[in-house]
């Protein structure tokens, strides 16, 4: 890599001070050499505040409309990278993430990367954690239909400049109606395993319930924006029909259920993530049309 692009690294938090530490802590520890590390404050009410202001490596940015899509438009409004580079404040970036990602760019058949999200999960995981490994972020699958989530996402800037930026309005999907509508404009995204971030499983339905909910929402919005074609239409009967999760993906992570373990986590998870994320989607719908 003869020439070595500025990036700019962008983290929306919200309440973070127990996250913070070991976040700044991976960034600091990147390989690449070229980094600007932005972290967008939207209106935390505990010490994250008190925490970014102390660090001098990091650009502190206050945004107080609420949402992470609007947290990061405000930090793309004063980046100065070529390359822009998405994590979430919960995730932790490996030393040659930034690297990594930025080598998938390095030619001009690509112009967003979606990385790698390993997930980590308790000593001896339960219910929520089968469900969330098996249903939730599988960045190789979501490449495949032309998106990768914020947790770990590599765009140059032309793209936005091109597109413009994130939908703000949205509470969740923004990155997926982003990433697709910049396919849709002829710009390429591609899976680049390396370039990997650790996330932690959620432990308790609640907190999948949580997630549903809000993913449901933000494709109501879309549905309500006449974008719902780019996604899945949670609106409709066959948005109702039995999950299928990927045990196989469990598997991989030296996770083996039995028999009955997978039925259950089928059973629970339809009637806690499928029903949540289609009442979500419901709800974002109604919302909208009415705003």
């Amino acid at each position: 890599m003869d020439y070595l692009p500025l990036v700019s690294i962008i983290v929306p938090v919200y309440n973070g001070e127990r996250s913070l530490p070991v976040l700044l802590s991976a960034l600091k520890a990147q390989t690449y050499p070229k980094l600007e590390i932005l972290i967008v404050d939207n209106n935390s009410t505990d010490s994250t505040a008190v925490i970014l202001q102390a660090q001098p490596s990091v650009r502190y940015i206050r945004e107080e409309q609420p949402g992470s899509y609007a947290a990061r438009n405000a930090a793309l409004a004063l980046a100065k990278g070529e390359i822009l580079a998405f994590t979430d404040d919960d995730c932790i970036p490996q030393p040659e993430w930034v690297s990594e990602g930025v080598r998938s760019l390095e030619s001009s058949d690509f112009q967003l990367a979606g990385g790698a999200i390993h997930l980590r999960f308790s000593d001896k995981p339960r219910l929520a954690e089968w469900i969330d490994g098996s249903m939730f972020l599988n960045q190789a699958t979501y490449v495949t239909s032309n998106f990768a989530v914020t947790a770990n996402l590599f765009v140059h800037r032309q793209v936005f400049e091109h597109i413009g930026l994130f939908n703000a309005k949205l509470i969740s999907s923004g990155d997926a109606e982003f990433c697709r509508r910049a396919c849709m404009h002829g710009f390429r995204i591609t899976y680049v395993e390396t370039a990997r971030v650790y996330h932690p499983t959620r432990k308790s339905l609640k907190a999948l319930l949580r997630k549903a909910w809000r993913i449901g929402y933000g494709n109501g919005q879309l549905i309500a924006q006449n974008q719902g074609k780019m996604l899945e239409n949670y609106l409709s009967l066959r948005a109702y029909g039995l999950p299928q999760p990927n045990f196989q993906r469990l598997r991989d992570m030296d996770i083996y259920l039995s028999y009955p373990q997978k039925l259950l986590c089928m059973v629970a998870d339809y009637f806690v993530v499928i029903l949540a994320r289609n009442f979500g989607c419901v709800a974002g719908y109604l919302t909208a049309n009415q705003g």
